[in-house]
């Protein structure tokens, strides 16, 4: 889930919350706004975890809402 990120946007009014990754590879870029924030705070293992779960949630809804747009 990591590969290619190179930063996070933070909420412009709570900026401990992490709202959208941002990836690149070569000369493409890619911005993908979370389904639900995560908080950047406490131990970084144990929010990082939750940024991965983030991120596997809202990979899997988008797939979904792409696949129920196919019929």
């Amino acid at each position: 889930m990591f590969d290619q990120i190179n930063r996070v946007t933070f909420d412009e009014v709570d900026r401990k919350l992490i709202i959208s990754i941002h990836g690149a590879l070569g000369n493409s870029e890619e911005d993908i706004m979370l389904v639900e924030g995560v908080k950047a705070e406490g131990n970084i293992e144990d929010w990082l975890l939750k940024v991965e779960k983030e991120m596997q949630r809202t990979m899997k809804t988008i797939c979904q809402a792409g696949y129920q747009d196919c019929f």
